[in-house]
C-alpha cells in the first residue's frame, strides 16, 4: 500500500517483509465496508479477502498467524483487522504466480515491500505479476515499527514487556514496559542474520553492530546436526533437550563455581565443548544437540548486545529484543505484533537472562547459564545490511535531528 498526493488507496492494502528465509506480509482487511462499497466491490477482490481471512494455511508452507492478529485497529479513517502471514521465501515465485492467477495487478500495480528480497525478487514480481515494488529500508522500517506497535493498544495485551525475576523460572513473570521516554534505545534485530542499533530519536539512530550468527545459523546447523525439516520442529526439539549433554560448563573444569570471578558452576565454559569425547558423543541425543545450538546462538547474541549498550554507554537506557519469533505457538505468551519485542531495564554490569515463563518448567537452573536468552525461540528473518564487519556499514548513520 502506497500513499499517493494525501490519496488513500484503493483496497486491497498489503505490506511486505521479504527475507532471507522467510516471507512475512501484513494485509489489512476491512471491516466497516458500506453496502454501496460491496456492491461496487469487484470480485477479482472480494476473492483475495476471502482467500486470505477464511484460511490458516495457505498450501503446504503458508502459515496465518492467528494469535497475532491486531482486531478493531484503525488505519487511515478505516476501521478493519490487521492479518500476518508468513511463507518461505523459496516459495515467492508461487506466491507472485498466485497474484497473476488472480488479477492481483488489476487492483494495484505497485507494492510496498522491504527486505533483500525487495531487490532480488523485484524482475519476477514485474515480468509475471506485473507488479512494481515500491521499496521501503528495512531499518527505517524496523525502528518506526517498534515505536508505532507501541503506540497502539489491541487485544488486551501490552506489546512491549520485561520479564521480572528472570533468573527465577519458577518466579519469572512478564510485566508490560512504559516506553513513554525509551531514548537512548538498543535495538537487537534477530533474523537469519542480527543487526544491532542504537536509537537516539524516532529519527535518529546507527548500526552500531551485527552478526552473522542468528536464526538462519539455528536452523541450519539443527538440520545438519539432526535432520530436521522445519523450524517447528528444531524448536520443538529445542524445548525437551539438554544442552549441559554437550556443553562444557564452568563446574567440569573448576568442579563448582569459579569464585574469584563471579561465575556459576552452571555457565557454559565452552559451548559443544563435551562433544570431544567419544563417549559423550554416543550418548547425546538429537534434542541436546538442538538445544546446544540455541544456548550457543542465544548466549553470543545477549553477550554482543550487552557489549554494545556498554560501548555506547547506555547503562540508563533499554535493550529491546525484536524478533520474528512464533514463541506463542509453542507457550501462554500472545503478541499481536509480527516483530516481538521484550525490553529489559539495562544495568551496566548485568543484563538479565529471560527463560520463557511458558515453560519455565522445562529449564532448569543448570540449563540456565547468565546469558541463555531462552525465550527467543526466533524464525529466520532477512540480515538488513550485507557486509556485517564493514566498517562503513557500521558507521552508517540515519539521522534527521
Amino acid at each position: 500500500m502506497k500513499i499517493k498526493d494525501g490519496k488513500k488507496p484503493s483496497f486491497p492494502w498489503f505490506g511486505m517483509d521479504i527475507g532471507g528465509t522467510l516471507v512475512k506480509l501484513a494485509y489489512f482487511e476491512p471491516v466497516d465496508i458500506t453496502a454501496e462499497e460491496e456492491q461496487e466491490e469487484v470480485e477479482s477482490l472480494k476473492s483475495i479477502r476471502k482467500y486470505l481471512t477464511s484460511n490458516v494455511a495457505y498450501g503446504s508452507t503458508g502459515i496465518r498467524d492467528v494469535h497475532l492478529e491486531l482486531k478493531g485497529l484503525t488505519l487511515f479513517g478505516r476501521r478493519g483487522n490487521m492479518h500476518f502471514i508468513r511463507f518461505p521465501t523459496q516459495d515467492l515465485p508461487r506466491f507472485i504466480h498466485m497474484a497473476r492467477d488472480k488479477n492481483f495487478s488489476t487492483l494495484h500495480t505497485v507494492l510496498c515491500a522491504t527486505g533483500g528480497g525487495a531487490y532480488k525478487f523485484e524482475e519476477e514480481f514485474r515480468m509475471i505479476g506485473n507488479l512494481q515494488l515500491h521499496k521501503v529500508d528495512e531499518l527505517d522500517s524496523l525502528v518506526k515499527g517498534l515505536l508505532y506497535i507501541d503506540s497502539i493498544s489491541f487485544n488486551g495485551q501490552a506489546e512491549c514487556y520485561y520479564f521480572e525475576n528472570a533468573s527465577h523460572p519458577e518466579r519469572c513473570q512478564k510485566m508490560p514496559f512504559n516506553l513513554d521516554d525509551p531514548y537512548p534505545l538498543l535495538v537487537v534485530n534477530i533474523g537469519s542474520g542480527v543487526s544491532i542499533l542504537a536509537v537516539h530519536t524516532k529519527d535518529c539512530y546507527k548500526r552500531v553492530c551485527g552478526t552473522s550468527l542468528g536464526g538462519g545459523t539455528f536452523l541450519g546447523l539443527c538440520s545438519l546436526l539432526t535432520g530436521c525439516e522445519s523450524f517447528e520442529e528444531a524448536l520443538e526439539m529445542a524445548s525437551s533437550g539438554d544442552s549441559t549433554n554437550a556443553d562444557k560448563l564452568v563446574r567440569d573444569i573448576y568442579g563448582g563455581d569459579y569464585e574469584r570471578f563471579g561465575l556459576p558452576g552452571w555457565a557454559v565454559a565452552s559451548s559443544f565443548g563435551n562433544m570431544i569425547y567419544k563417549d559423550k558423543r554416543e550418548s547425546v541425543s538429537k534434542e541436546d544437540l538442538a538445544r546446544a545450538t540455541l544456548v550457543t546462538i542465544t548466549n553470543n547474541i545477549g553477550s554482543i548486545a550487552r557489549m554494545c549498550a556498554v560501548n555506547e554507554d547506555m547503562s540508563y537506557s533499554q535493550l529491546c529484543m525484536s524478533c520474528d519469533c512464533r514463541w506463542a505457538e509453542h507457550s501462554s505468551q500472545s503478541s499481536a505484533a509480527q516483530c516481538r519485542k521484550a525490553l529489559i531495564p539495562l544495568d551496566r554490569s548485568r543484563i538479565q537472562s529471560t527463560p520463557s515463563p511458558g515453560k519455565a518448567e522445562r529449564f532448569s537452573q543448570d540449563q540456565a547459564p547468565a546469558f541463555e536468552f531462552c525465550n527467543w525461540l526466533f524464525e529466520s528473518a532477512p540480515l538488513p545490511i550485507e557486509g556485517e564487519g564493514s566498517s562503513q556499514q557500521d558507521d552508517y548513520l540515519k539521522c534527521s535531528c
